[in-house]
């Protein structure tokens, strides 16, 4: 049996084979032996060439490194779990390894400074956090820390000053107010909805430095993060104008009925749909109206709200025959041009 990469491999007379390898190999999983209550399950079948073999056992060495035992593969047993032994598998592990080894070291930098991390953008936190293996949230949650402190100095320095009898200034205020509001804002959202939130200085920071030109790798301090964003869907025009008309359907009735025939030859329209609910409210205000001038002794809104009443149960009436329109069609009519008839 071949060797391949820094692994070293020794042979039994047992046939067993014991394989040593500088780190532990992704997806080798020992043998489960039987016990009273479950079955034997076998381990990860390797492809060694034309030869099969099975993971019998990987122990930890203190030195470092993992000692594999592997036995020629059982007949009597399914392959559930396999992976090849040659130089171009051993090659793609030992990469796979070396990057895992790099993002274990950029994770704990990040954790050093996620003080300062914690207070860039929604988006930047949650992309950082996917490539150290990080919880975005938790970048948020040690920024807060950090600003806590700060808000804290700030007290103390406003309470020296106050026993020391001189004035505040309206700036420590300010700035001290601000803080605690958007800190108490940043953690309840990391805290109880375990997503992160960025500071406003942090914003304010990574937009100008994407504003200067450093925009290699970095994401658009606008853009929403995937699964926050509000999807809208782009329309056709004759959908946006039919949804337009049933906005403004009800107020077709006010118009003249030449107008309402041209509505009911494009669109769906029927006055009988809407005209008398409308006619009966305009009625109803109408004769609230009539009444409160009576009241207060008004003429004008008197004969103004009498009119509309008397006309709107005409309307009533000639509804029976077709469609009849309003004077109040002068406030409808601009609201319908949009509608290109």
């Amino acid at each position: 049996m071949q060797a391949h990469g820094s692994d070293r491999v020794r042979e039994l007379e047992n046939v067993r084979v014991i394989l040593f390898s500088r780190y532990a190999k992704n997806g080798w999983q020992p043998r489960i032996a039987k016990t009273l209550t479950s079955a034997e399950h076998p381990g990860t079948a390797i492809f060694m060439g034309e030869s099969i073999y099975e993971i019998v056992a990987a122990d930890v060495q203190p030195q470092g490194g993992v000692r594999y035992v592997l036995e020629p593969w059982r007949e009597e047993h399914a392959i559930r779990i396999s992976d090849r032994y040659d130089e171009e598998s051993e090659a793609q592990r030992f990469a796979a390894y070396q990057a895992s080894i790099r993002r274990e070291h950029k994770r704990k930098g990040a954790t050093l400074i996620a003080i300062l991390l914690g207070h860039l953008p929604a988006l930047v936190q949650e992309q950082l956090a996917s490539e150290l293996g990080m919880f975005a949230h938790r970048m948020t949650l040690m920024s807060i820390a950090g600003v806590f402190v700060v808000i804290v100095a700030l007290f103390y320095g406003m309470a020296q000053q106050i026993l020391s009898g001189s004035p505040l200034h309206p700036w420590q205020i300010i700035v001290t107010g601000y803080l605690m509001m958007e800190t108490a804002v940043r953690f309840h959202v990391a805290w109880s909805q375990l997503r992160p939130m960025g500071s406003l200085a942090g914003m304010l920071v990574y937009s100008i430095a994407y504003a200067a030109g450093w925009k290699r790798g970095m994401a658009s301090p606008l853009q929403e993060g995937k699964g926050n964003a509000v999807y809208t869907r782009e329309e056709e025009y004759d959908t946006q104008l039919r949804d337009a008309f049933h906005l403004r359907e009800p107020l077709v009735t006010l118009l003249s009925p030449a107008e309402q025939a041209r509505f009911a030859e494009r669109f769906d329209y029927d006055y009988r749909r809407h005209s008398a609910k409308i006619a009966w409210l305009f009625l109803i205000f109408s004769l609230a109206g009539v009444y409160t001038s009576l009241k207060s002794g008004s003429i004008l809104s008197l004969f103004c709200a009498g009119a509309i009443a008397i006309e709107q149960l005409m309307r009533l009436s000639a509804f029976k025959r077709g469609p009849a329109g309003s004077v109040l069609g002068v406030l409808a009519r601009p609201l319908m041009k949009k509608l290109a008839i």
